[in-house]
């Protein structure tokens, strides 16, 4: 898969550099959204957008980014892709500001905490793991298909039970796709090996780094409603 001009210790090498590109940009992109989020918080601004018409907005805002970047990927730079991804890790921060007004801050910060740690535990599982996860992941995949419209129908029951029973299911959903998208990263830096195509790599990156990063943001977002009712 790789160039046979390099040895074993330069593909070791490799991947580790780019396993360290790819969890920079998450990490960047987290950062963004935090200081969006906290600079939008106690504004003017962040209590319009508590507003139905305002969260739709930008509800459609963020998905027609995700959606163009994970869709378009291929036929885009690695600059756009960055942008892009940029872009919505600050939509996203000016969207998230709303749980400031919603929860505590001492329970924003425990989930917060909780979810790193969920994280964390989970990417390294991915990575390290030589069980093939493709199947696994595609079982999770089907059930968040399975959670948005299970949530959807939610809104209609208004049922706090069922609410709490679907934040517990897409903890574990999400936790299981951070090992399977840990693990994708080497598949992703296979293939820009492959093709000795650095351009590749920089966009495997990218789309990498933003599926980790809506994992991490999922995740996060279901303690914070396990936890507002304790």
């Amino acid at each position: 898969m790789y160039n046979d001009n390099y040895g074993v210790n330069d593909r070791d090498v490799g991947l580790s550099s780019y396993v360290s590109r790819v969890f920079g940009w998450m990490f960047i992109g987290l950062l963004v959204t935090a200081f969006f989020a906290f600079s939008i918080a106690g504004t003017s601004f962040g209590k319009a957008l508590l507003s139905p018409g305002m969260m739709i907005l930008f509800a459609v805002l963020e998905l027609g980014l995700v959606f163009g970047l994970s869709l378009f990927i291929n036929k885009m730079s690695s600059t756009t892709a960055t942008i892009m991804f940029l872009a919505y890790s600050a939509v996203n921060g000016i969207t998230l500001s709303v749980i400031f007004y919603i929860y505590n801050i001492g329970v924003i910060f425990q989930a917060f905490a909780v979810a790193a740690s969920v994280f964390g535990v989970m990417a390294v599982y991915g990575y390290f793991t030589k069980n093939d996860l493709t199947r696994i992941g595609s079982l999770f995949i089907m059930g968040v298909v399975g959670l948005i419209i299970a949530s959807l129908i939610n809104m209609f029951l208004h049922s706090s039970m069922f609410d709490l029973i679907l934040s517990y299911i897409t903890v574990f959903l999400f936790s299981g796709l951070v090992a399977y998208d840990a693990q994708k990263i080497k598949s992703y830096y296979q293939m820009g090996g492959e093709y000795g195509n650095d351009e590749l790599l920089k966009k495997g990156a990218i789309i990498s780094a933003l599926a980790l990063y809506l994992d991490f943001i999922n995740i996060f977002l279901a303690l914070l409603r396990i936890f507002d009712r304790d």
